[in-house]
Formats: C-alpha cells, sequence, structure tokens
C-alpha cells in the first residue's frame, strides 16, 4: 500500500515538470553566435618594404583573424640609436593602429645601439619582437 501512494505522487508531479522544461526549451530563440577566429595573419617587413597603417588595419579587419603579426626579415645592423628611435616610435604605430597587431620576430641590430637608447629598445621588446636574441642563442619561434 505505501507503494502506490508514492509512485502516483512522483508521477503526478514528473509530468507538469516535463512539460515546462519542454516549453521552456522552445520558448528560447536559437542563439547566432559570432564566428570565433580561427587564423593568425603574418604581415614581413623589411628596412625597404615597409608596411603601412592601412594594411595593419586591413589584415585585422577580417573577422576569422584572431592576431595580426609584424614580422622583420632581414638585418638591421646598419640602424644607429636615432635610428632605432625613429624605428621604435613606427613600430608603435603599427602596434596602435589595431587591438590584434602583435610584434614577433627578432631585429638583429648592431651590437650595443640598443643599450643607447633604452626606452625605445624596451618599447620594442615590450610589443612582443626581440632584440639580437638570435645571435645570443636565445631566440625562439
Amino acid at each position: 500500500m505505501q507503494l502506490k501512494k508514492i509512485v502516483p505522487y512522483k508521477i503526478k508531479r514528473l509530468i507538469p515538470m516535463l512539460g515546462l522544461a519542454g516549453a521552456t526549451l522552445m520558448m528560447t530563440p536559437g542563439c547566432e553566435k559570432e564566428p570565433i577566429p580561427t587564423r593568425d595573419e603574418f604581415l614581413v617587413f623589411d628596412q625597404l618594404n615597409m608596411l603601412t597603417v592601412e594594411q595593419i588595419q586591413q589584415a585585422a579587419a577580417s573577422s576569422d583573424v584572431r592576431t595580426v603579426y609584424l614580422v622583420p626579415r632581414s638585418n638591421w645592423n646598419n640602424l644607429r640609436a636615432k635610428n632605432i628611435t625613429s624605428l621604435s616610435r613606427i613600430l608603435q604605430e603599427w602596434i596602435d593602429a589595431s587591438p590584434k597587431a602583435r610584434g614577433q620576430g627578432d631585429f638583429e641590430l648592431y651590437v650595443g645601439e640598443a643599450a643607447k637608447v633604452p626606452e625605445d629598445s624596451l618599447r620594442i621588446v615590450q610589443n612582443g619582437w626581440t632584440i639580437n636574441a638570435y645571435r645570443h642563442g636565445t631566440w625562439q619561434r
């Protein structure tokens, strides 16, 4: 007898709960998710072929791009302290062009020149690049 009292009570409560859950699911609109960025864009530059802010913004404008990496190639041994300051300003403009922009790679500068302008070389390193890391064996891809 005890069994008959418990079973009908549970079924009586279960049916409205299932109906309420089903109605709730039917009333919620389908969520339209934004596409998740899936790829990285690499923009390579050197002293003769510098990038423009527009190129960086155009690369970052694509919705499937996660990060735009700005990668130096060749060596930069001919730059002296005042040129490193100019380079640092240009690189900062590129980084400021898009929140997706980030530096990657190594600047091979003349030994000791980066130490003459520590605030500029520090700005370069803080944005993701390295200075003479390849020469010292600490460069990692």
